[in-house]
């Protein structure tokens, strides 16, 4: 069995932000989410890593896998096909595996892209809210390079159709508050492209197991509610996914 260990929990029952690893008592299987700001010289190579949460109960898994991570291979962005000095966010979905008292770290995906520097709350409707209406959105949105927010589409999965305009214009109130930090290249940032999960649910597991992705869609890369990068200047030459940290 796997489970998925959130941060901090949802926010007004709505965005799941972040989470915190412990490592279950009985042989199990555990997804966490690590993040961080890597800087990578042309020759592909990191040259400053500085992990997002630094709270005590991270830090256990970070200080665990840095040697490891800092060891990969990337291929910096370019400026006329020269590569440069490029800073990006680094996202790792791991897996932690149980066996008695040892626990073994593997990575599940591994991906780099701009990350979300401010995240408003979005509000639930108070009409969908007292006809029971839940609902997922995925946002796909275009980050200009200073930052903002263009949403391109919305898609929609509710228990009550009759309210999707609202659950849409919460949605989209919300993302037009949010910022991103994109990637730097050569000192320039870049526009980019990121996906938005929002959940209008009491938890956000409880509503991806009602409202699960359409066949054919790859599954969350990261923690519930957190933007996904589309795109990258920056791509990862080592094949890490299912190595051993």
């Amino acid at each position: 069995m796997t489970r998925i260990l959130k941060f901090t929990g949802a926010l007004s029952c709505t965005l799941a932000l972040s989470g915190a690893w412990a490592a279950p008592k009985d042989q199990d299987d555990v997804l966490l989410w690590v993040a961080a700001e890597v800087e990578i010289s042309p020759e592909g190579t990191i040259t400053a890593l500085q992990w997002k949460d630094t709270r005590k109960a991270m830090k256990t898994i970070t200080e665990r896998i840095e040697p490891a991570v800092r060891a990969w291979r990337f291929e910096p962005g370019t400026v006329d096909g020269v590569p440069q000095p490029t800073v990006t966010h680094l996202s790792l979905r791991l897996r932690a595996v149980t066996n008695g008292d040892t626990v073994a770290i593997h990575v599940d995906h591994a991906s780099t892209g701009a990350k979300s520097s401010l995240l408003a709350h979005p509000r639930y409707p108070v009409s969908a809210a007292r006809a029971n209406a839940d609902a997922v959105l995925v946002a796909n949105v275009a980050v200009s390079a200073d930052g903002a927010t263009t949403v391109e589409s919305i898609d929609f999965r509710g228990n009550r159709p009759a309210y999707r305009r609202q659950f849409v214009e919460a949605t989209q109130d919300a993302i037009a508050k949010w910022s991103f930090v994109p990637e730097r290249v050569g000192g320039r940032p870049l526009a980019t492209r990121m996906q938005i999960p929002v959940t209008f649910c009491i938890t956000t597991i409880d509503c991806e197991h009602k409202y699960p992705a359409p066949d054919g869609e790859s599954p969350r890369v990261g923690p519930p509610g957190q933007p996904v990068a589309l795109e990258s200047a920056v791509r990862l030459i080592d094949a890490v996914a299912g190595r051993a940290l």
